[in-house]
């Protein structure tokens, strides 16, 4: 495989494409979309931004969670999604911990990357330790100790009050499953596969429209492959180099 950093695109954020952008807002429209699911806010800037700013023409929608595993970007998503009182940013895990550090470890696609040197990962020489802390949620933190103690107290101290906990998208999703949902995936890169394979299982048939970010990475490679090869879903757009796809199951 090879580093996501030597990727030309790897910069460039999916919520500067026109092209998604346009497509997104088109869907809205025409699907009466009431209910978003987004794994991944990061700092709310991005997909998240773009998705809210596509119900200006038609309404907020009912509901709108996104969620994000690691405490300092969610604090500042919620500041910078203010704006968007529609949009409920989730402090949490989309799978179970135990589960999804489980699927990293023994994933075979990172365990035999020379086989599949066209796709992309991170982490460099350890890419399982990479996706395991981003897993855990420990991307922020800082390399003195003292300051990881410090930061690990205000998390504790946080927790109770806003922590949801795991598995936020057997949660929501199985709230939203029978109001054929916008759902983007676009979270850790390690288990991009896991996520979407839960949200098939969680969704269980039900008809629902799917953005996946990274196709050409570890993180949703398989799940692109997925779609592309199943009688079941249907193919809006998709950009490979930019590294997204858009499809409805219905």
């Amino acid at each position: 495989m090879k580093q996501y950093t030597s990727h030309p695109g790897f910069s460039t954020s999916m919520a500067d494409d026109k092209q998604l952008e346009e497509l997104i807002r088109k869907i809205i429209i025409e699907e009466k979309v009431t209910h978003v699911f987004e794994s991944g806010t990061y700092l709310g800037t991005g997909s998240t931004r773009m998705i809210a700013d596509a119900f200006a023409d038609v309404g907020a929608p009912k509901k709108f969670i996104t969620v994000e595993a690691n405490y300092f970007n969610w604090v500042k998503a919620v500041k910078n999604l203010e704006k968007y009182p529609f949009v409920t940013p989730v402090w949490g895990l989309t799978l179970n911990r135990k589960e999804a550090i489980e699927f990293v470890v023994n994933d075979e696609m990172l365990k035999n990357a020379d086989k599949y040197p066209d796709i992309y990962c991170d982490g460099g020489d350890d890419p399982h330790g990479f996706y395991t802390k981003e897993i855990k949620g420990e991307f922020g933190n800082s390399r003195f100790g003292l300051l990881n103690y410090l930061y690990n107290r205000k998390i504790k101290k946080e927790e109770k009050n806003h922590y949801q906990g795991e598995n936020m998208i057997k949660k929501y999703l199985t709230e939203m499953k029978n109001n054929n949902p916008l759902i983007l995936l676009d979270s850790s890169g390690g288990v991009g596969y896991l996520e979407f394979k839960t949200t098939l299982e969680t969704l269980n048939g039900k008809p629902f429209i799917i953005i996946l970010d990274d196709i050409h990475h570890v993180k949703h490679h398989r799940s692109y492959l997925d779609i592309k090869n199943s009688p079941d879903f249907t193919v809006v757009g998709e950009n490979y180099d930019g590294g997204w796809l858009f499809a409805m199951r219905k």
